[in-house]
């Protein structure tokens, strides 16, 4: 009665806690898992499975608490702040508490690797310890596309990978057939633009073998935040170069592409249709002939595809920077995106 008591005291002082924290919007998909070296990462052709708000509060430059709601239960987790890193220290829900005495990295802007202890407390009285170890990698920068028209440059990708052993730690529950003994896999994957700052996305894939009975299940999901949806959080949303742009922010030029294999920078092609840039505004004029347009980014995702014999205008505020291959009939040109 007492530890029920303690959960509910627990919970009342996190939902108070909370109250005037920041809500941050998102939704949640199926797990994208990004390639090495990988430059821009889309989740905007990613159907939604279900909403999620995550509520940040920061108390001074020690710890930080979030709230996740929309994925299975409501789960609370702490952590330690210092300078540029960060440390998970608790995470807790109405049916489990777990505490790392060896925390891992959760941000920094360094690799690093150690050991991990976690007990855990679940359904009130069966306690478990676990013990093994992780690695966090910092993985650079890439462009992550939110939603549709919500793009950001420049955002921080890390990895961490957790392996455990988990046992029963009270003897009481040590031989009982629904005992758990496991080994569990956690990766996460982590978008974000800085330590102090909601996420933009996470991806979590967790793999549980239970070493009683053999059985093996995983969790899969990624959680994303767009911008357009959570513009209070991100003040420069409007504003900020390099992240988003519209018709007002954005620069570009029309580039001739070029063979490889000739002994002179001469164009690939370059005559009728015209393609033309200006003001954020893509004009390919078929010049009356039957065209086939195709406009593509550099990763080979079409932006737009028609067969027509008119002009063709296209917006191209939303897109992100970068380089986009222009085909029209003969007609094979390239067009920088920069702010």
């Amino acid at each position: 009665m007492g530890l029920l008591r303690y959960l509910i005291i627990t919970f009342a002082i996190i939902m108070t806690s909370v109250v005037k924290g920041q809500d941050v919007h998102g939704f949640i998909c199926n797990p994208v898992v990004p390639e090495n070296g990988q430059e821009v990462v889309d989740f905007s052709l990613k159907g939604s499975i279900g909403n999620t708000v995550w509520r940040y509060r920061f108390e001074g430059d020690s710890a930080l608490h979030i709230i996740s709601r929309g994925l299975t239960e409501n789960v609370r987790e702490d952590y330690k702040l210092q300078g540029d890193s960060a440390w998970l220290v608790c995470r807790e829900c109405r049916t489990w508490i777990s505490r790392d005495s060896c925390p891992p990295m959760t941000a920094s802007p360094n690799a690093t690797n150690g050991d991990l202890k976690r007990n855990v407390r679940r359904y009130m009285s069966e306690h478990y310890q676990g013990g093994g170890s992780y690695n966090f990698t910092p993985m650079g920068t890439c462009t992550v596309i939110l939603t549709a028209g919500d793009t950001v440059r420049n955002a921080t990708l890390t990895h961490r990978r957790e392996v455990m052993e988990y046992a029963a730690s009270d003897a009481g529950y040590q031989t009982l057939s629904d005992s758990l003994s496991a080994h569990v896999t956690k990766e996460i994957w982590s978008w974000g633009l800085s330590l102090l700052k909601p996420l933009l996305a996470r991806t979590e894939i967790t793999v549980t073998h239970n070493l009683r009975t053999g059985d093996m299940w995983s969790d899969e999901w990624t959680v994303v935040f767009p911008r357009n949806e959570n513009i209070d959080i991100w003040p420069e949303f409007e504003t900020s170069i390099g992240n988003i742009h519209n018709l007002n922010n954005v620069g570009g030029s029309i580039v001739p592409l070029y063979d490889s294999d000739s002994d002179h920078d001469t164009p690939l092609r370059n005559s009728s249709p015209s393609i033309m840039f200006s003001d954020g505004i893509l004009t390919i004029d078929t010049q009356g002939t039957g065209q086939q347009v195709i406009v593509s980014d550099i990763s080979g995702r079409v932006m737009h595809s028609c067969e027509t014999s008119r002009t063709v205008t296209l917006n191209t505020g939303g897109w992100p920077y970068g380089e986009y291959i222009i085909k029209a009939g003969s007609v094979i040109q390239k067009l920088i995106l920069v702010p």
